[in-house]
């Protein structure tokens, strides 16, 4: 059984752990062209310190996180959120965890933007890569729509923009 919970400090080495599986050209190393973990575990670290305007859930299951979702609010006050990163280990993928991540972070937003600001959530937003089928069949499956494509974005590739409206 998964368990989502609230990223705490001591779970960014095993956040990065899960963000360079999922995403290893994010952190290479641009002198010795090798995966860096330090430069992942400083991304994750500073990123925390935003806590008024951003959040990490993790997924733990068989006593480890596999899994991970980033997001944040963008545009000020206006109610919109970004999901930044999401990520779940191979091995545990094709078992929900990624849409309990996704809910997760839906029920703590429209939560937290009335609680703290008075705004109710408006939109969730994020972008994927092109060719992640994989990633576009989990974004539908949790509401989420293909509104359009940024060109040569990260890594020279095209990103889609999906959107959520609440």
């Amino acid at each position: 059984m998964v368990e989502i919970r609230e990223a705490k400090s001591s779970d960014v080495k095993s956040i990065a752990k899960v963000i360079l599986e999922c995403f290893p050209n994010d952190f290479v190393d641009g002198k010795i062209k090798n995966v860096n973990i330090v430069y992942a575990e400083k991304w994750i670290k500073e990123r925390m310190k935003c806590k008024q305007f951003m959040r990490y859930f993790v997924a733990i299951e068989d006593k480890r996180i596999v899994g991970f979702v980033f997001h944040l609010m963008i545009g000020g006050l206006s109610g919109v959120v970004q999901l930044e990163q999401i990520g779940v280990l191979k091995k545990y993928r094709g078992r929900g965890i990624g849409k309990k991540l996704i809910q997760t972070a839906e029920n703590f937003w429209e939560k937290y933007l009335v609680n703290e600001y008075g705004k109710p959530l408006y939109k969730m937003l994020l972008t994927t890569s092109k060719i992640n089928d994989d990633a576009h069949n989990l974004y539908s499956a949790t509401g989420f729509k293909y509104e359009t494509t940024m060109k040569k974005i990260y890594w020279n590739n095209d990103e889609e923009i999906w959107v959520k409206e609440f």
